[in-house]
């Protein structure tokens, strides 16, 4: 014996940091009555997050490696997750939001 024991990881296809995001992007919803999340926020990266969703999304349809599991797919669908921006919206997605910027640069959800 090597003198210490090795802890049994259990498979959690939701890490923690994931679900934290989640019950942010939950929360959002439930104070603004939408998923619209500004992008570049310095103090809250949700929009990154979101935006990074989609992205592993795309991975997935595309066949390539992916974080995403059913699980995850389907918690953010029961919040009406939208998997493509509109075209119209899209241009805003990676452009940084000022501080003293309103929110109108979005990640939707619904």
């Amino acid at each position: 014996s090597l003198g210490y024991v090795i802890p049994c990881l259990q498979h959690d296809s939701m890490s923690d940091k994931w679900k934290t995001m989640l019950e942010r992007l939950m929360l959002h919803k439930e104070l603004h009555g939408d998923c619209l999340v500004p992008v570049g926020h310095p103090v809250n990266p949700l929009g990154e997050w979101v935006m990074m969703q989609r992205k592993e999304y795309r991975n997935l349809r595309e066949g390539r490696l992916s974080t995403l599991t059913e699980e995850r797919i389907s918690s953010l669908q029961s919040l009406g997750f939208a998997w493509v921006v509109p075209e119209h919206e899209s241009k805003h997605i990676n452009q940084p939001m000022e501080q003293s910027e309103s929110p109108n640069k979005v990640n939707k959800c619904t």
